[in-house]
């Protein structure tokens, strides 16, 4: 009898709400067939809740459950699933625990109300944003002037070669329940480095999440000559 929690599926890494329902993949690894099985999870410290599954899951199937909801406080969470009691011929307790348990850091943002407008005249990245920055070289940076501020966000593509690489800026969540509609504008230049292989190919995108960061759509996308408010 052997029980394998495979997969958490949810939640994601980023919530918008603190009402949590926590779904996973179990698996029967062993070589009986299992007629019940239980399945439970704990938020950081909180308390267990559990759910018992009358599902029959042959050899080396999976199945996806979800449990019942919880709830918990804006920040950064720990949730902790496990399997236990899966049920065949031969008895009920799983004889291997090791792959019964798995854990996940995940986050609940609080939205920011809407109007919503940034000019980055303070600390940057300003509070609630963050700079994603993989390769740990050149990226954002807070640089003066601006247009309709004293600054603006900057990233120096002329004096770096990056070629390939992906820097991202991400706003804070924004709350928007109830709207038909989003409008987000901004200002942008962009001067084209023309160099010895022709004009350069750098490129700017606005992705927007209706899944609290979980999922994006590009609903901006500009490069190269394209991009460019300036000449070579």
């Amino acid at each position: 009898r052997d029980l394998g929690v495979q997969a958490i599926v949810s939640p994601a890494a980023t919530a918008c709400t603190g009402s949590i329902t926590p779904s996973v993949t179990v698996e029967n690894m062993g070589s009986e067939a299992v007629s019940a099985f239980k399945v439970g999870y704990r938020i950081d410290n909180g308390p267990v809740q559990q759910q018992t599954y009358s599902q029959t899951l042959q050899p080396g199937a999976s199945t996806t459950v979800a449990l019942p909801t919880g709830n918990t406080g804006f920040g950064q969470h720990t949730i902790t699933l496990f399997s236990f009691d899966p049920v065949t011929v031969s008895g009920t307790g799983d004889t291997r625990l090791s792959n019964d348990t798995l854990q996940k850091t995940f986050a609940v943002v609080q939205p920011i109300p809407t109007p919503f407008t940034e000019g980055f005249e303070t600390a940057f990245p300003p509070a609630g944003w963050r700079i994603s920055n993989s390769n740990n070289n050149a990226t954002w940076v807070r640089k003066a002037p601006g247009r309709n501020s004293n600054y603006a966000a900057f990233f120096d593509n002329f004096n770096n070669n990056l070629t390939g690489e992906n820097d991202d800026l991400h706003t804070p969540i924004i709350g928007v329940a109830g709207a038909d509609s989003v409008v987000i504008t901004f200002d942008v230049a962009h001067k084209n480095f023309a160099g010895v292989s022709g004009s350069s190919n750098d490129g700017l995108s606005v992705l927007a999440t209706t899944d609290c960061s979980n999922s994006f759509t590009t609903v901006y996308n500009k490069k190269g000559a394209q991009l460019a408010t300036a000449g070579s």
